[in-house]
């Protein structure tokens, strides 16, 4: 009897262990990477990886060899899904445990992709070292999946909701974005039509609201005979009170009405764009003739919208937006030193900064700040220009462990990584009004050629899929390239997914996360986003003049 009563306990269990949400204890699943459990994967070669046939360098040949590798999981789990599964008994879906191998190796192609080929010339590195790698890389990736208890997890789809108004304001401020990148250069009226920009991305229905609201906001060249001469001692005041008293009449629209009140300059770009960046026919532009313009010169001479509203919408998110700021943060020893440190980790999304390095040597120095990279900045050109934010020491300690291979320098990674699917949904009217898919290729980018390079990477962004042919879009876009609406959709978006998907996060993870940047359009729209969608905000503010500002950073 004792023996049947024992045996009855440990069945139960078994069974409760079972039934317990692999998603409980997160190494659940990603320990078959680990411990000698990672899929065998025919990756056992002691073989040196040298240049490939085509001349191409080793580090080209090495990131060939990581596409294989990944094509190899894929077929496996076509070919032995039952041996996936007896890895890991409580994993009801083989699919997670192929979903967690794919990301990785991911990861890991791209890490290596941002390492300067000279590094790899005297390497030698066998397929078995990347396997190991990928064995240790697995279990620093803190994607899950959610597969294990039948739900979605991560991979679920978030669905938010934009009044027609907030519509037309994010239409707004993407325009406005494009204008602080300098590949658009049109007013917003004749934005809404071109279909040589990312407009075309969005509905018929969107568009026309976002045109109702220009026929109705006041056209500046109606008051062009009507602009009283400001004083010298008093200009600046005088010119805020002349655009407020022209807009006091505006009903809704807040937030477009205040930036045209606080930058003093966008309101002359809505309706009819009369930039000038060549300087020939400065004399002719409306916010000339009305007596506005940069004033660093003492006299106008706006030519472009471009660098003239930034500053003042990354400083002006609590009086535009009426979100709490907090005064400069203190940086004398690079650490914010006033932050309430408890025992919560902050994970800190680096987006750009200016040439101090302050957000960086913030984010390494203050102690309870983790750098933190997700998929959405793995595709963002301008993590090479980043010191922690896009782990410039963790490559460092990759290519240590591929040198000595020893995997334990990869216990010493600086940043947290989230490598997965990002699919979110903000929709008006029962319309989606956009709609973002970033998902990542099983068995990495096609090859047209062997022992070519791909054109592509691991990762796939589709936006508004059903508007713009596929809906997929050129990734990590520059503003010489952004030319056609696939680029120019892919420059905006290099920013903005960043600051969407630690915003989305937030929603449904512990974890505070945190976006940081200098970008005065990507701080004011990730406040703008936070705010219409009931979002906490995390923002950090690099203010350009070595200071930081944040919004939802608890401080003594």
């Amino acid at each position: 009897m004792l023996r049947k009563s024992k045996a009855a306990a440990n069945k139960a269990a078994a069974n409760a262990r079972a039934t317990t949400p692999a998603n409980s204890v997160r190494n659940s699943i990603t320990n078959i990477g680990n411990g000698g459990k990672s899929i065998e994967n025919n990756a056992s070669s002691p073989v040196i990886i040298a240049a490939n046939r085509n001349g191409k360098t080793k580090k080209n040949a090495i990131l060939l060899e990581i596409i294989k590798m990944s094509r190899r999981t894929i077929n496996m789990a076509k070919n032995n899904r039952n041996g996936f599964l007896k890895l890991m008994p409580t994993v009801n879906n083989a699919n997670s445990i192929l979903e967690y191998h794919t990301y990785t190796w991911a990861l890991l192609y791209d890490l290596i992709s941002t390492i300067d080929s000279t590094k790899f010339t005297a390497l030698q590195i066998t397929p078995k070292t990347l396997k190991d790698i990928h064995k240790k890389l697995i279990v620093k990736n803190t994607y899950t999946t959610g597969r294990s208890t039948g739900g979605m997890g991560n991979r679920q789809e978030r669905v938010f909701n934009f009044t027609d108004e907030e519509v037309v304001e994010f239409l707004f401020l993407i325009w406005l974005d494009g204008n602080h990148d300098k590949y658009i250069n049109e007013s917003f009226k004749d934005w809404l039509d071109d279909k040589n920009s990312n407009a075309v991305y969005f509905t018929n229905r969107h568009r026309e609201l976002a045109k109702d609201f220009v026929n109705e906001f006041p056209d500046p060249r109606k008051y062009i005979n009507n602009v009283p001469k400001f004083s010298k001692t008093n200009a600046k005041k005088e010119r805020k009170e002349f655009i407020t008293q022209a807009l006091r009449n505006v009903k809704g629209y807040e937030t477009i009405r205040k930036i045209c009140i606080e930058t003093k300059s966008v309101w002359f770009f809505i309706h009819n764009y009369n930039g000038d960046p060549e300087r020939k026919n400065t004399k002719l532009q409306t916010s000339v003739k009305m007596g506005f313009g940069t004033f660093s010169s003492g006299t106008p001479s706006k030519t472009s919208l471009a660098n003239n509203f930034e500053t003042i919408l990354k400083m002006g998110i609590e009086k535009i937006l009426d979100i709490k700021q907090s005064d400069y943060i203190y940086t004398g020893t690079w650490e914010i030193n006033k932050l309430k440190q408890g025992n919560m980790i902050h994970e800190v999304s680096l987006d750009q900064e200016s040439g101090d390095k302050i957000l960086s040597k913030t984010i390494t120095n203050t102690p309870k700040f983790r750098p933190y990279i997700t998929t959405a900045g793995l595709i963002d050109p301008g993590k090479h220009m980043l010191d922690s934010g896009a782990g410039s020491t963790d490559r460092l300690l990759l290519l240590n462990a591929m040198k000595t291979k020893n995997m334990n320098f990869l216990d010493n990674l600086q940043c947290h990584y989230h490598v997965g699917p990002v699919k979110f949904v903000i929709r008006n009217g029962g319309l989606n009004f956009l709609k973002v898919d970033l998902s990542i290729r099983k068995g990495g980018p096609p090859i047209k050629k062997e022992g070519s390079m791909p054109t592509l990477d691991f990762f796939q962004l589709k936006i508004n899929e059903t508007n713009q042919q596929s809906g997929e879009i050129i990734q990590g876009g520059i503003k010489k390239n952004a030319t056609n609406p696939s680029s120019k959709m892919g420059k905006f978006m290099g920013d903005a997914l960043q600051y969407m998907t630690v915003s989305v996060q937030n929603t449904y993870r512990k974890k505070p996360r945190f976006f940081a940047s200098g970008d005065g359009s990507a701080c004011f729209m990730n406040a703008y986003f936070c705010h219409k969608l009931n979002i906490p905000l995390r923002l950090i503010i690099d203010t350009g003049v070595g200071n930081i500002r944040s919004a939802g950073l608890q401080n003594n």
